[in-house]
């Protein structure tokens, strides 16, 4: 029996394949926080490139690679290797493993191997952060899901949802808190009292006027436009507020495990019996 290969299915793979080298550059690049690693391999590999004749040249490339090569396995910032070696004793000496110190992301400065802990201010700041975020996650979710198109009145700021033969409030951006429910139809605006019903709704005479000329006008394929662009710009609201609600969840779980471990670190070093001083009664050698 053939088997045939759907060319959409047999495209997406395609595309899908050629894209792994570019998924794993962005990895690469945000876990070092630089192009280092991949211009080396780019110069080495690929252009087979010479390297320097300079000793000195050579040691710094070296050691670079190192550097950087430890950031993107461990995720610890670190800039030189002394700062690595430093890091490594620290982590001896306090009995931490790297795991742990991986889990608590930039808490950890290299530099003077300390554990850098959130204050109530931060913990403050993100989950207003987070909450701001989560709501712009929903009406982003919204925009990129509904087949109406969001208008706003500039003179009052009154806004609504539009349909193909219907109008109604809109609640996009509040979810929780909206104006008054309301909706009109194409066949309410052929009616006589149609425009004595905006103070119904909370609208101005003109504007129940201007919602009507769109329904009633029978071009219909600006607002199938507009609900094109609003989509799109749904769709990068909600890359971009997941991702920047993502990173402030695991920066407050990041301070919280950095709390937790310097907590414990000071209770060992509390634990370690201390050393007494010679009494009256001892030789002091």
């Amino acid at each position: 029996m053939n088997i045939t290969i759907d060319p959409t299915f047999q495209n997406l793979m395609v595309v899908a394949t050629s894209l792994i080298p570019l998924i794993l550059f962005i990895i690469i690049i945000y876990r070092t926080r630089s192009g280092y690693i991949m211009l080396k391999f780019l110069w080495d590999k690929v252009l087979r490139g010479k390297g320097s004749q300079y000793e000195s040249i050579k040691t710094f490339d070296s050691e670079q690679y190192e550097v950087h090569r430890f950031i993107y396995h461990y995720g610890i910032k670190v800039r030189n290797l002394t700062e690595i070696e430093a890091t490594l004793r620290w982590m001896k000496n306090k009995d931490v493993a790297m795991h742990e110190l991986r889990r608590i992301k930039d808490r950890f400065t290299p530099k003077d191997q300390k554990i850098r802990l959130a204050s109530a201010m931060e913990f403050a700041i993100l989950a207003v952060s987070i909450v701001l975020l989560y709501f712009i996650t929903i009406a982003a979710t919204k925009l990129t899901i509904t087949n109406e198109a969001w208008y706003e009145f500039k003179q009052t700021t009154h806004s609504f949802l539009l349909g193909k033969d219907y109008a109604k409030n809109s609640d996009l951006f509040i979810p929780f808190i909206s104006d008054k429910k309301w909706e009109l139809t194409r066949e309410q605006c052929g009616a006589r009292d149609a425009f004595q019903r905006a103070a119904e709704v909370g609208l101005l005479e003109s504007e129940v006027q201007s919602i009507c000329y769109k329904l009633t006008n029978g071009d219909d394929s600006e607002r199938r436009a507009d609900v094109k662009i609003q989509k799109r710009i749904g769709w990068t609201l909600l890359a971009s507020s997941l991702y920047l609600l993502y990173l402030a969840v695991i920066t407050i779980v990041a301070a919280k495990r950095a709390k937790t471990l310097d907590k414990r670190i000071n209770q060992d070093a509390n634990a370690l019996p201390q050393s007494q001083p010679p009494t009256n009664n001892q030789d002091v050698p």
